[in-house]
This record gives structure tokens, C-alpha cells and sequence, in this order.
């Protein structure tokens, strides 16, 4: 039995969407799920709130550079010569502000931490007195400029210190980013914000960039840091200062570094025997070992580590809503198709049994009020069916065209039918669909419309009429019963 053209539209719509669903999304569901899509933190740290922050464990490199180390500083000023004393000039941004003390090589101590994300480095460098010759030749006024915190030029060394605190970064690839940071010989000692990066480049090299606040001005400073050694106890360094002034950067300096690793006994043994070898003022002298987190004035709070601490701020890769996978929705959508397309062609069928009923009833009413009794035992045989298929054949040549059975259907008696049921009834007669009815045609359809024969059995009195109408013709007429 064939569909109707609206199921059929129906079942067309529905294969063509379906070819299409697997690129249909529904958002704001849960990722990771059978029915949605892949987590990106599935293949990206970044989005993974479980990966760690840990700056050692996304990177052991920088667990070799934690601990206690001591350095020996090779200095060279802009035109590549050993540095040497200046007159002490905060405001001085193209030479830098310069200390009175003899800084062509200094030694500085310096301890490294990682504590998860966070990371603190803390450097102490002792200078060397100015030479006596280069304060006989600077008189400074006021003397400040040639021996700071009270000191005698060519007397007293100079111990200065720095604090640098860092955090790992949102990208989760082992790089670090600056916090910030203080300078002892600062206007202001305390802890200031700064930014810059570092990260590991392979097995045995740190590169770190760090850009602040200097009096003013902005200072940039790049290193490289280098391990020497399998045991990674020995590194070396390069440093580059650079000063912005006016529109362009200027090379302030550069240093060479030469780091030992030490244990902790030996970098405050260290510390202390240079502040006394160096003649540094007990004012001077700072804290060893340190009693607090920093060397600062005031330390970094808590609200300024999480400006960029992953631990305690929100990183900007966050898990966005996932899809509902396009296939997902493509096997719901098509279940409910067929579903509804079933229950579609149970509508259709009772349809067409309702409409065949109903053209059944419109021909047989039409050959009854033509009779005018009905089937009764009298009409209903072959003399009385022969009889009312002649009338349908009009042109008497032993075959109902479809010209003659509308001709005879519309003539009164029993109103109208639709062309559609006209349509049906003709194809419902026409069992072989030679475009004509034979008797034995109109026979059998006869045969199905048992609600309206009702004065003997049907079986009985059809199974007569075939057996009269295979003596007739000496062929045999299949009348179905239904």
C-alpha cells in the first residue's frame, strides 16, 4: 500500500535533517559525558582544574635551581668595560643611578624557593669600599653621593639586597610569571609590583625577563641561566640591564655570573664573613638567617600574590559549556521520526481502509438505487450484475472505461464522491490495471462489499455466481471474500 504525500513529505524532511544533525549542537550541558562532547581539558592542562600548579612538578628544572647558592658577579658597564664607582643619583636613568663602591666584581649569596605555585628568590650582594683614589677624586656634596647610610668613601663596603616573588602561570607549561619585588637602595624599600616571565629551555637552561619601576623610570632585565655540571651544583649566568629613557632603551650594563651551590650553614657562614671582610656597617648589615618571608620593608600580601597565583585567582581557560554530540541528537531525532512515522502510517492505513469503505458503499449505493431493491435474491445474480455492468458499459463493448464508471457514479441518486476517491475506486476495481474493468473485475469487487449485501449469505450466493459465471465463459472467477 503506498504513503500518502503528506507522509512521504514527512519522511523526506526527516532524512534530509538527519544527514545534517551531527553538526546541531544544544549547549550548557556537562562535558565529558557519553552524550557530550570531549572536555578540552581531556588534551589541554590549561583546563584542567586537576592539573597541578606545582611550578616543580610541571617543570623539575626549576627544583635544581632551588636552594642556597653563592655568586661571584663580573660587571660591565654600556661599552663593555669593568664597572666602576659613581656618585650615587637616583634620578640618573641613562647610566643607571650608580653606587659609590668598587663593583667590578662583586659577590652576592643568593636563595631560591619553590613552595607549589609560588616561588621567592632572595639576593644579598657585599661591594668592596670605593678605591681611595676615586673618593679623593669625588669629594661629594654632600657626601651621601660617595658613601651611602652614613659610611666613609674608601672606609666602608656596602651590603644591598633584593627580593623577587614569582607565581606559576595559567599556561601550566612550567613558565613562571613576576609578582613583583624591592630593592634595598630604592627610595622605597617596600615590596613593589613588577611583571616578566621565565621558563625552561630544555635540560639545562632558564631564561627569566623582569621589567619594573625604577625611580621613576622603567628598568628592563633579562637572564640566562646556565647549569655547568651533570649535578647542576654549578651554573653560570648572563644579565642584561636596559633603562628607558625618552622613547628608546638603553644598556645600562651587562653581568657575568659564576654560582656554587652551598648548603645553608655555609651561605650565613658566607654572608656574614663578607660583611665583616667588606667593613659593612652593622646598620647596614640587614638579617641573616632572615626571620620573616622577606628582606622587604613591607612584604607581598596575599591579594598581591593572587594577582597572578593560579592557586588563589581565576585563570582565564575555563571549561566552557559542552555540546550535546551532533549524533546523540541525530539517534534521538530519528528514533522519534520513527516512532512518529509509525504511528503516521496507522493513521494512513485507517485512512485508506475508511476510504475504500466509503467508495465501496458509494458504488454499491449507486447499483442499489438503480435496482431500487437492493441486493435481494432476485438482483443478486449474474443475469441481475450482468445487467447493471451493461448499464455502467455504455459503449457495449464488454468493458467499463474510466469515462463510463464517472459518468455513471456522478448521475445522481447518491450525491457526489471526490476525485480522489473516484481515483481509488477505479483502482480498487481495476485489479490487473489495465486501465479497464472485465466482469469478472466488477465481480470480485462486488464480492468485498458484504455491509451492503444483506438479505443472504454473501459466501453463499457469491460462490453461485462464480460457479454460474465459470459455465458462461468456462473460466473460473476468483470472487475474494474480505
Amino acid at each position: 500500500m503506498l504513503l500518502s504525500s503528506s507522509v512521504k513529505n514527512l519522511l523526506v524532511t526527516l532524512a534530509f535533517s538527519a544527514t545534517f544533525l551531527p553538526d546541531t549542537k544544544v549547549h550548557a550541558v556537562k562535558c565529558g559525558e557519553w552524550y557530550s562532547t570531549d572536555c578540552l581539558g581531556d588534551t589541554d592542562n590549561r583546563y584542567d582544574l586537576d592539573s597541578t600548579n606545582d611550578i616543580v612538578e610541571q617543570a623539575p628544572l626549576w627544583g635544581e635551581q632551588a636552594g642556597y647558592w653563592r655568586a661571584v658577579s663580573t660587571n660591565f658597564d654600556s661599552e663593555g668595560n669593568p664597572t666602576q664607582p659613581m656618585l650615587f643619583n637616583p634620578t640618573n636613568l641613562e647610566d643607571g643611578y650608580g653606587l659609590p663602591y668598587k663593583r667590578d666584581v662583586t659577590i652576592s649569596y643568593v636563595n631560591i624557593t619553590f613552595a607549589g605555585s609560588r616561588a621567592y628568590e632572595h639576593r644579598l650582594t657585599i661591594n668592596d669600599p670605593a678605591p681611595q683614589e676615586w673618593c679623593d677624586a669625588n669629594p661629594a656634596i654632600p657626601p651621601a653621593m660617595n658613601a651611602l647610610n652614613g659610611g666613609v668613601c674608601g672606609v666602608n663596603g656596602y651590603a644591598s639586597w633584593t627580593d623577587s616573588i614569582k607565581t606559576s602561570s595559567y599556561e601550566k607549561d612550567g613558565s613562571i610569571v613576576n609578582v613583583g619585588g624591592a630593592l634595598s637602595f630604592s627610595q622605597d624599600t617596600s615590596f613593589q609590583p613588577s611583571g616578566g616571565i621565565g621558563t625552561p629551555i630544555g635540560g639545562d637552561t632558564i631564561f627569566t625577563s623582569s621589567y619594573g619601576s625604577n625611580t621613576g623610570g622603567e628598568s628592563t632585565i633579562s637572564k640566562v641561566w646556565t647549569f655547568t655540571n651533570k649535578a647542576k651544583t654549578m651554573a653560570d649566568a648572563q644579565r642584561s640591564q636596559y633603562n628607558t629613557f625618552g622613547d628608546v632603551s638603553i644598556l645600562i650594563g651587562s653581568t657575568k655570573l659564576q654560582y656554587t651551590k652551598i648548603t645553608e650553614e655555609e651561605f650565613i657562614q658566607g654572608v656574614q664573613d663578607e660583611w665583616a671582610a667588606k667593613n659593612v656597617q652593622v646598620a647596614n648589615r640587614g638579617e641573616v638567617p632572615m626571620q620573616r618571608a622577606c628582606l622587604a620593608s613591607e612584604c607581598a600580601t596575599e591579594e598581591d600574590w593572587c594577582v597572578t597565583d593560579p592557586d588563589c585567582s581565576e585563570s582565564p581557560y575555563q571549561e566552557p559549556d559542552a555540546d550535546v554530540r551532533g549524533e546523540v541528537i541525530a539517534g534521538f531525532v530519528v528514533a522519534g521520526a520513527v516512532l512518529l512515522v509509525g504511528a503516521l502510517y496507522v493513521v494512513h492505513l485507517r485512512v485508506i481502509k475508511k476510504q475504500s469503505e466509503r467508495i465501496r458503499e458509494a458504488l454499491v449505493k449507486r447499483i442499489a438505487a438503480d435496482i431500487n431493491v437492493g441486493f435481494s435474491d432476485q438482483a443478486l445474480t449474474v443475469e441481475g450484475l450482468q445487467e447493471e455492468f451493461n448499464k455502467i458499459d455504455t459503449s457495449n463493448d464488454g468493458l467499463v472505461q474510466k469515462e463510463e464508471l464517472h459518468a455513471f457514479i456522478m448521475s445522481g441518486k447518491v450525491g457526489t464522491i471526490s476525485e480522489s476517491d473516484f481515483n481509488a475506486l477505479f483502482a480498487s476495481l481495476d485489479d490487473d490495471g489495465s486501465g479497464e474493468i472485465d466482469f469478472a473485475e466488477f465481480i470480485s469487487f462486488i464480492g468485498k462489499c458484504g455491509t451492503q449485501i444483506s438479505t443472504l449469505s454473501r459466501k453463499e450466493k457469491l460462490d453461485q455466481i462464480s460457479q454460474q459465471i465459470s459455465v458462461r465463459n468456462g473460466n473460473e472467477v476468483n470472487v475474494k471474500e474480505v
